[in-house]
């Protein structure tokens, strides 16, 4: 046992010399034979044991408890352990039993490798391990990637026990004459996982004494594919996505040019890289989001923990569907009034002048900052958001264009549509702020009055970011 694991450490680079490893120790076989292994192979002073009491099985979690701080003691292995009430987690959370244990252990070991400044953390994971999440991947009709198994190194963590299966862990910890815990939650068909051990696996074995080696196998050699077109992909990712404020663009130019495998790959990475999750995040979320390359702009896919993604010009823009809060906002400003104003939603301040035409007027040049005949407009004017209905005129020949169109004209993102700005006579428009002016509203030789807005605040729209209330709206 110690051999193999140590050529299998050595093999991968699991452990260098004088890394400090936190050990996983639930104090069932698995998890009690790394320990000892570790221990033997490394020394007690680099070990850290965790271990995570999810209150589930009562007497019999506080048993193991004890079980592991007396191991560890005996072994002169600095030990940790925590106390949760796993269920009530879960429901706060809204995850399963075993997701929310699973999330609480690794957020233990991450704390304490933190802690005492370790850089591994060692888990208990071997060939049986694979060979279950094998068929479990493949059941639930995982990509090549679940096929692969368990990866034996994920950041800090690290599965030395991979190429051990579990009749080799039960013989060595026999031979040691070590006893261990047995977790009765094992014993049920409760969980896919256990039926897949009790029932599907013997009947494999019963096929091919060999199978869980044949198992590991076909996983180990569809790792290699994997890990080599993770590396090709992950270049190509890299050259290709940046993040604006808090949304991730992905270019299109470079992702058309991609084999579908590759797109698969790099869309997949986007979508749990801005959901900061993988959980949820099924194949047909991978296609869709794929399928928007031959759409029409503005073209959206609703994605998983509130995120859509919409086609732009020259890119898929991954954004938190929240920003959509136009139906919740009433923002219409009647313009009446002269000075600053502050405006609402902490929307800036607009400044309102009226004066007669001198002699020599300068136009403003400032971006935000636009004048007007004043006689040309026929109603009071308002500040709003883009309408239905609205239209600008776009030449002096009095021809107009549906702001829809000039938006789409003007490559302006189907959701930044939604968000701009504009000051309006009735339906007809005088400004899009940030862009151009209604060429009926423009002074000429023969203006008397002229109507001047400045708008401020403008470093906040070109941010991005706004807070309404508390809710996260994107402000364009």
């Amino acid at each position: 046992m110690l051999s193999k694991v140590k050529k299998y450490i050595d093999k991968y680079n699991l452990i260098e010399d004088k890394e400090s490893v936190v050990i996983g120790i639930s104090g069932g076989a698995d998890s009690v034979c790394l320990f000892l292994v570790l221990c033997e192979l490394f020394g007690s002073d680099r070990l850290v044991a965790v271990h995570i009491n999810h209150m589930i099985r009562d007497k019999a979690a506080d048993e193991d408890e004890k079980y592991v701080v007396d191991l560890c003691n005996e072994q002169r292995v600095k030990v940790v352990t925590f106390k949760k009430d796993i269920q009530k987690m879960a429901i706060e959370e809204g995850l399963s039993t075993e997701e929310a244990g699973r999330k609480y252990r690794y957020e233990c070991f991450e704390a304490v490798a933190n802690e005492y400044g370790a850089t591994k953390i060692a888990v208990a994971h071997h060939k049986n391990d694979v060979a279950e999440t094998v068929l479990f991947n493949m059941i639930r009709g995982s990509e090549l990637l679940g096929i692969a198994g368990i990866a034996r190194v994920r950041e800090k963590i690290i599965r030395p026990l991979l190429d051990v299966s579990r009749m080799e862990i039960e013989s060595y910890l026999k031979d040691k004459k070590i006893k261990y815990q047995i977790d009765e939650s094992n014993n049920t068909d409760e969980y896919s996982r256990n039926k897949i051990r009790h029932h599907i696996l013997p009947e494999m074995i019963k096929i091919n004494s060999n199978a869980i080696e044949h198992i590991d196998h076909v996983a180990n050699a569809a790792r290699e594919y994997v890990d080599y077109v993770e590396e090709i992909a992950e270049r190509k990712y890299r050259s290709m996505a940046k993040w604006i404020d808090k949304d991730l663009y992905l270019s299109l130019n470079v992702l058309m040019e991609e084999p579908y495998l590759i797109k698969k790959i790099l869309v997949y990475k986007a979508i749990t890289r801005f959901c900061e999750s993988a959980k949820d995040i099924k194949g047909i979320h991978v296609s869709d989001t794929i399928s928007l390359i031959e759409k029409n702009v503005g073209k959206m896919v609703d994605l998983p923990e509130d995120t859509l993604v919409y086609r732009d010009y020259q890119y898929l823009i991954f954004k938190k569907s929240t920003v959509d809060k136009r139906d919740k906002i009433e923002l219409d400003i009647v313009l009446d009034f002269e000075g600053d104003r502050e405006l609402p939603y902490g929307l800036g301040n607009l400044k309102i002048s009226k004066f007669s035409k001198p002699e020599n007027y300068e136009f403003p040049k400032k971006l935000y900052t636009k004048a007007f005949d004043y006689d040309k407009i026929k109603n009071i004017l308002h500040l709003r958001f883009v309408r239905d209905m609205d239209y600008i005129v776009i030449n002096q020949e009095g021809n107009t264009k549906h702001m829809n169109r000039y938006f789409i004209d003007n490559k302006v993102p189907q959701l930044e549509r939604r968000t701009k700005m504009v000051v309006a006579d009735e339906n007809q428009i005088v400004w899009v702020l940030g862009m151009r002016t209604g060429d009926n509203y423009k002074i000429d030789k023969n203006t008397c009055r002229i109507i001047e807005l400045e708008y401020r605040n403008i470093k906040e729209i070109e941010d991005g970011a706004k807070y309404w209330g508390n809710d996260y709206w994107t402000w364009y």
